[in-house]
């Protein structure tokens, strides 16, 4: 009612906004990794695919509700490589450069934006981190189910354009002024937020396991685009079903994180258990998210402490990527799974022995 009062959105339309613009990006995520992985077989380049994501956390961008347009943008580059591959007019190195400026455009657009629109859906609200991260998950669980009804790549694309919608009636509201606004909120800011070590741990560990993922999908079933799908939607339905989880101590969730992978990388499970098992992964990677982001609390409000945290994530998640991706090319995807595991048990060894000051801890 006060929403309504103030000229606001109410929360609950704003959450909705929320969940379909994550639930578009998890949409062209899935697909961009998809589209990747049927041009090449290359671990490396595939690799590149984290990088192009999440190199622009390393510009000191402007912050801005304005940088939508450039999600739209990319998202029409995608949907010509896709419709290009199907109907195969350009040669693949052609394909794969315009993915992965695609790729990249589309994260500079979501870096822009998505600060200033946490501020939008949290103004006024008592709204918390939890809830956000709910409905940041369901829309992501949303976008990989729908990932998986659409194929091939050039019918994913306009679903995702298509959720971006919702987003713009928030995007253009103006933010309600008070003497209390802080100006960032209305207007643009050079706003690089500092790196946190705890958080470029996790995001190390993010980007080397995510690089490999889509390749490693695809030789469970000779390249069967619905066992990442399914893998992917186990990994989202653990996020929601996040709460269910005991209270766990950063070691044990880093640890139980290299056990299941252990289970599903080296062990030759099934395809079914592989889907299983990837539910309370997903479940310890937001418990892991949320205790980073509550462990930087004193720097300032809530959508300021998820920018330091996803910044240093994303910068974090290049050299993973990168580093893995590498391995994976000169050792071979086989090899490189059990580096992987290593380096979650090494993650769990560091946060038992310098865990922050306040505990990683859910």
């Amino acid at each position: 009612m006060n929403d309504l009062r103030n000229g606001l959105m109410p929360a609950e339309k704003r959450l909705v906004s929320w969940s379909c613009c994550f639930a578009s990006m998890s949409l062209m995520g899935v697909a961009s990794a998809w589209l990747l992985a049927e041009l090449t077989p290359s671990p490396l380049v595939n690799s590149l695919l984290v990088a192009a994501r999440n190199i622009p956390a390393f510009l000191p961008l402007k912050r801005h509700i304005k940088g939508f347009p450039l999600m739209f943008s990319a998202v029409l580059m995608l949907e010509l490589v896709g419709v290009a591959l199907s109907w195969q007019w350009l040669n693949p190195p052609l394909l794969i450069g315009i993915t992965l400026t695609g790729v990249f455009v589309l994260s500079i657009g979501i870096t822009i934006a998505l600060p200033p629109l946490v501020q939008r859906v949290l103004e006024g609200t008592n709204l918390r981190k939890e809830q956000l991260q709910y409905g940041q998950d369901l829309g992501g669980l949303s976008g990989t189910i729908l990932a998986g009804l659409f194929y091939p790549a050039f019918i994913q694309f306009p679903p995702a354009l298509l959720l971006i919608l919702p987003v713009i009636p928030l995007s253009r509201s103006i933010p309600h002024k008070t003497a209390e606004t802080d100006i960032s909120q209305t207007q643009p800011t050079m706003s690089a937020p500092p790196l946190k070590p705890w958080s470029v741990l996790h995001g190390f560990l993010n980007g080397a396991l995510f690089a490999l993922l889509p390749l490693w999908a695809l030789t469970i079933d000779q390249n069967n685009f619905v066992d990442y799908s399914m893998i992917m939607g186990a990994f989202m339905i653990g996020r929601l079903l996040r709460g269910l989880l005991p209270w766990l101590s950063g070691a044990m969730l880093y640890g139980l994180c290299g056990l299941i992978l252990l289970s599903a990388f080296v062990l030759n499970t099934p395809l079914w258990l592989d889907v299983l098992l990837f539910i309370p992964l997903g479940g310890l990677f937001v418990s892991i998210d949320l205790a980073l982001i509550e462990h930087l609390k004193g720097q300032g409000d809530l959508s300021r402490c998820m920018d330091i945290h996803h910044r240093s994530d994303k910068v974090a998640s290049v050299a993973g990527g990168l580093v893995m991706g590498a391995s994976a090319q000169i050792f071979g995807l086989i090899t490189a799974m059990p580096v992987l595991v290593v380096l979650f048990l090494l993650a769990a060894a560091i946060t038992w022995r310098w865990r922050p000051p306040s505990g990683l801890q859910t």
